[in-house]
């Protein structure tokens, strides 16, 4: 019989990561001003829902007759004039690659649960881990897609608010990005644990079939 010691550390990685996620999805650090540089980026915070400014009033042309100051939710109605700049397109797909990979790792966290708490056959546990192992891989590619896209746009792009030099990747997005190192430390867990049980299930086959040749010589020789 494989030890459950593989898939357990694997699920408690996998809601560790969860949590991590989960808490940099929803929280707005994902960019930040350096702190003596507010009054001139007029930006304070950033995250993938919501936006912070300090006096921001929209240098593009656009007459709105409207500075913004303090934190409003991206959907806001007072940014509808504003809204595909401050949420450009490479930001939108960064929100989608997060959003799905939450998904795809809370439906995958279930699948492991249910996999530890209930007696699933052998042949199909070998099944159900190598599914829940190839989500675990996909979540991670997911979750690195979405960080190299907003890590070198949002601290690099000339055309996404003012004075990019002038901000820093927040600790949302660091908890994003360690997420995703522990997604896939899951993963190598799910790995060696489905391994072990293809293992196990081939030398239980080879067995039987080594069984039932040994009992066919011996008819043969009586």
């Amino acid at each position: 019989m494989v030890s459950s010691l593989w898939p357990s550390i694997g699920f408690f990685l996998a809601c560790v990561a969860l949590v991590l996620m989960i808490t940099g999805f929803a929280t707005p650090n994902w960019v930040e001003s350096e702190p003596n540089a507010i009054s001139l980026t007029k930006l304070t915070k950033v995250g993938l829902w919501e936006f912070c400014f300090y006096q921001y009033s929209d240098d593009r042309g656009q007459q709105f007759g409207y500075t913004f100051t303090g934190c409003f939710w991206l959907f806001d109605r007072r940014y509808n004039p504003i809204r595909d700049y401050i949420a450009p397109g490479w930001f939108k797909t960064t929100q989608a690659l997060v959003t799905t990979s939450i998904v795809i790792a809370f439906i995958t966290t279930l699948f492991v649960l249910l996999a530890l708490i209930t007696c699933v056959p052998r042949n199909k546990q070998k099944w159900l881990y190598a599914v829940i192992t190839i989500l675990q891989y996909f979540v991670g590619a997911l979750l690195i897609s979405a960080m190299i896209l907003f890590g070198t746009n949002a601290a690099t792009n000339r055309a996404w608010l003012n004075y990019p030099e002038r901000r820093l990747l927040g600790w949302s997005y660091y908890l994003c990005c360690t997420s995703t190192g522990i997604i896939l430390l899951a993963g190598m867990c799910f790995t060696v644990h489905y391994l072990q049980i293809r293992k196990e299930i081939y030398a239980a086959v080879t067995y039987r079939s080594y069984e039932m040749t040994r009992r066919n010589m011996r008819g043969i020789n009586y």
